[in-house]
């Protein structure tokens, strides 16, 4: 799964630099911060908060039909409390029950 947060991310023109890595805009080359909303093709794909170039709060990832693909909390870039208490769904909207987040 985060090997494809990160590639939806530098699809949208972020960027990763520093120890600890912090999110970068290549557009203007400023450091991420603020509300996030991210489309592809139209269609809402991403909505979160960078706080200093970290994800942090609740963010959520949706299907190209509009549904809803996943949601939980980041603290300090990590999914919090753990990778396991996100929630995945089908394009269905049905939950999926006891994902691993491997298999995603």
């Amino acid at each position: 799964m985060k090997k494809l947060i990160r590639k939806h991310f530098i699809e949208e023109g972020i960027s990763w630099k520093g120890n600890p890595e912090r999110a970068y805009s290549k557009k203007d080359g400023l450091i991420m911060h603020g509300h996030y909303k991210h489309y592809k093709n139209g269609s809402l794909n991403a909505v979160g908060t960078w706080i200093n170039g970290f994800k942090e709060g609740a963010w959520q990832y949706f299907y190209q039909n509009g549904e809803l693909f996943s949601r939980g909390y980041y603290k300090n870039n990590e999914r919090f409390p753990n990778k396991k208490s996100w929630d995945y769904f089908k394009e269905s909207g049905e939950k999926f029950k006891d994902i691993l987040d491997e298999e995603i």
